[in-house]
């Protein structure tokens, strides 16, 4: 059992780490994804703040020293203990991580939902001894979620299913999507290319055919003309592969920064196959019809004038070549006006100039002050603390009608001053201005079926309880332009301890 991964400052004494990447793990997570641990007992992490560090990070901070014992502060407040070191990611994997706490540390301090019932911020993973075994454990999950996950059953349309993690990545809707497109786009690109490399072969026939014939005077068989286009194809090739290797060890920072990983991880064992069976394609594709019909070419021509009466050769491959040409130019088309729809689209939220960050509160701490000391530099307009930023998605909430689950929104707190910094109108009643307030958005009031309006009305909570009065209705706003705008309920909270901070500058 794997909690989702995030980024944390560490501290050793009083020198500053880093923002870490972390998990929450149970003593079982090494051993199930097969990672090899250098040193320690997994068993440790059955305990109550005790950490594992990456072979990297060990070294980082302790050089040489044995980590084994060694305390380190968990964000500045929480002193943790190494119990271990295990042996470094790949960088290209889907969950990386620097850090592994233990899982009973989420109960004991941090408080997160946890149990059969805690909420979808775990990650469950099974290595089985054989196939067969998934079947039979598939079958039974319906049965596993009715004995143990009642609350889900009760608010969501929850059920169970086992994927291959090496599909978790690609078997994802919008990953699925891309794929097909920009293969699509990639295979047609090259596919044109390489015909039009036979096309210009084809049409220098006329040019090159005496030089033919003086090699065959000379004693060149048909397999040495043959041999010799290929070679003349894999050159070219070549001197492509190394143009492609120069621009990307020119333009690796930025190629880095888009796949946030180095581009060395791009060209692992795994991965080549697929570029080098393209190579070979087009290779193929390029460089076996051109020499098939330059070493067809009789050596009497040598002696008189070559007329070029392949046009049963040139017009298909025209034909292919504006037909490629058109269907490239018409898919680009589409991908850019889908792009300068989505650029442009109206989120319901102003992001111009918006900047965020996290910061972490405790108790007796306000976020007042911090908030005092930005409004007074010149190029703020305005900042307002939330519990959650708005691009990156909101929380879960089950929706209640008289006690009966309706359907499923989304919820956030946000101080006084949220909704002018983001610029998010309102379309119905007033802003935050008391306690125990709430603001709902359009799409809320249409799943509620309010015909007469939302102002004055609660939220219900699951124990039929109200959340809170509606004081206002919002613009929708998205998150996900493939997605339809969901229900939010934004929960006002004049003095909030920490979260996420934004400055509309």
């Amino acid at each position: 059992m794997v909690r989702n991964h995030h980024r944390v400052v560490f501290y050793n004494s009083d020198h500053r780490v880093g923002n870490i990447r972390t998990i929450f793990a149970d003593s079982d997570y090494f051993r199930t994804m097969g990672i090899e641990v250098i040193s320690g007992d997994t068993e440790e992490l059955n305990g109550i703040f005790y950490v594992f560090i990456s072979q990297t990070l060990s070294r980082q901070i302790f050089e040489d020293k044995n980590p084994i014992g060694e305390i380190l502060m968990y964000d500045k407040n929480l002193p943790v203990t190494v119990r271990g070191v295990y042996r470094d990611l790949p960088q290209n994997c889907s969950m990386p991580h620097d850090v592994v706490v233990s899982l009973p540390t989420v109960i004991s301090h941090f408080r997160f939902g946890y149990g059969w019932n805690g909420g979808d911020s775990y990650k469950g993973f099974v290595r089985f001894k054989d196939k067969a075994a998934v079947s039979r454990v598939e079958t039974r999950l319906p049965d596993f979620v009715k004995t143990y996950m009642t609350r889900f059953l009760e608010n969501y349309d929850y059920k169970l299913s086992l994927l291959p993690i090496i599909k978790q990545h690609t078997q994802q809707p919008d990953v699925k999507r891309m794929l097909w497109i920009m293969s699509t786009l990639a295979l047609a690109i090259l596919f044109i290319a390489a015909l039009n490399y036979v096309l210009v072969a084809v049409a220098s026939l006329a040019v090159r055919a005496k030089g033919i014939g003086v090699h065959k005077s000379n004693g060149a068989t048909d397999g040495d003309i043959f041999k010799m286009f290929l070679w003349e194809t894999g050159i070219i090739i070549i001197l492509s592969l190394l143009l492609v290797v120069l621009l990307m060890l020119n333009f690796r920072e930025p190629v880095k920064e888009l796949i946030s990983m180095k581009l060395t991880s791009l060209f692992t064992l795994q991965t080549l196959w697929a570029p080098l069976f393209i190579i070979i394609l087009l290779f193929l594709i390029a460089g076996l019809l051109p020499a098939r019909l330059f070493s067809a070419i009789p050596v009497t021509q040598i002696f008189r004038e070559y007329t070029d009466k392949r046009t049963v050769w040139k017009r298909p491959l025209l034909f292919v070549q504006f037909a490629g040409v058109s269907f490239v130019f018409g898919l680009l088309m589409i991908i850019l006006l889908q792009y300068q729809n989505i650029v442009n689209k109206d989120l319901g939220y102003d992001p111009s100039n918006l900047v965020f960050c996290y910061v972490k509160g405790s108790e007796g701490m306000s976020t007042e002050n911090l908030k005092e000391e930005l409004n007074r530099m010149p190029f703020v307009k305005s900042v307002a603390v939330t519990w959650q930023e708005i691009s990156s998605g909101y929380s879960g909430m089950p929706i209640y009608i008289n006690g009966k689950h309706a359907f499923t929104g989304r919820w956030n707190y946000g101080d006084f001053d949220y909704l002018a910094t983001l610029g998010i109108p309102l379309v119905e009643g007033k802003n935050f201005d008391g306690p125990k307030q709430i603001i709902v958005s359009e799409t809320y009031v249409k799943k509620m079926n309010w015909r007469d309006g939302a102002v004055g009305k609660f939220v219900e909570t699951g124990d039929s309880t109200a959340l809170g009065t509606i004081v206002g209705v919002m613009k929708d706003v998205e998150e996900n332009a493939y997605r339809e705008p969901e229900p939010i309920v934004l929960c006002g909270d004049r003095n909030m301890r920490g979260g996420c901070i934004y400055k509309n500058l």
